[in-house]
């Protein structure tokens, strides 16, 4: 009798032994398991960060390096070509980057110039009312808007501008997109702070999240940008160096 309950006994024994044995296996599994997953989920995080650099520096090296570009290398503009006013949809304390240029995209004049109040251009620009023009010859050069556009029946379009040009262009001046990229930190729907890209006709793009903010300073010749990242599981601070294309802007 005195043996079937002592082995009982270390029956039980064994069983609370198996037990916790079993459960500290299982806690030891379940912690190599969570820090297995917070070491992919880190490593997710970092690769999705360098896709944002990336593309943050796609976005910045172009902007920057056409600054102040104008269709001549003989003209300097009669505006800041880098300013830092804030954008009204950005951070308070996040600084804003805009960066002024003419469009690569351009196409000369269809006629000489025979008044101030008006000029033609061939079709193949999509121009339309309201959108901002730089017209250069190399010698002078004026941002204009456009006011007033038609068709005439030669297929070219008549520009009206909202105010007279200073100078009659021949049709050898070219006609470019006057633009004005600006950078800044906002507020995404979902309450998330994002780096956004404002482009020449004032709409607003999201180009990466969790930046949470944006510190520009210039040299003559160079723009350095700071941006700090944030997740929910780290901060990151990247630096990135552009060079300007014109750099006699003073």
């Amino acid at each position: 009798m005195y043996s079937r309950n002592h082995s009982a006994g270390l029956s039980l024994i064994e069983v609370l032994l198996s037990l916790t044995i079993g459960l500290t296996l299982l806690l030891v599994l379940f912690t190599l398991y969570s820090a297995s997953e917070k070491n992919q989920k880190i490593q997710s995080d970092i690769l999705a960060l360098q896709t944002r650099v990336e593309t943050i520096k796609t976005f910045l090296q172009k902007s920057i390096y056409l600054a102040g570009f104008s269709g001549c290398s003989k003209l300097s503009w009669n505006e800041k070509i880098i300013q830092t006013d804030p954008d009204p949809d950005s951070e308070k304390n996040s600084d804003t980057l805009t960066v002024i240029y003419a469009s690569s995209e351009s196409e000369l004049l269809a006629r000489d110039m025979r008044g101030y109040g008006v000029f033609y251009l061939p079709k193949t620009l999509d121009i339309n009312r309201g959108d901002q023009l730089i017209i250069s010859d190399c010698q002078s050069m004026e941002h204009v808007t456009v006011k007033k556009i038609s068709e005439t029946r030669n297929h070219q379009f008549k520009i009206i501008p909202t105010q007279l040009l200073k100078h009659l262009y021949s049709k050898s001046a070219e006609a470019h997109f006057y633009v004005r990229d600006t950078y800044f930190v906002g507020k995404t729907d979902h309450d998330i702070d994002a780096l956004y890209w404002r482009d020449r006709s004032g709409e607003k793009s999201e180009i990466a999240e969790n930046v949470i903010d944006m510190h520009v300073e210039r040299s003559k010749k160079m723009i350095f940008l700071k941006f700090d990242f944030e997740t929910f599981l780290f901060k990151k601070t990247i630096f990135v160096d552009v060079g300007l294309r014109n750099v006699d802007e003073t």
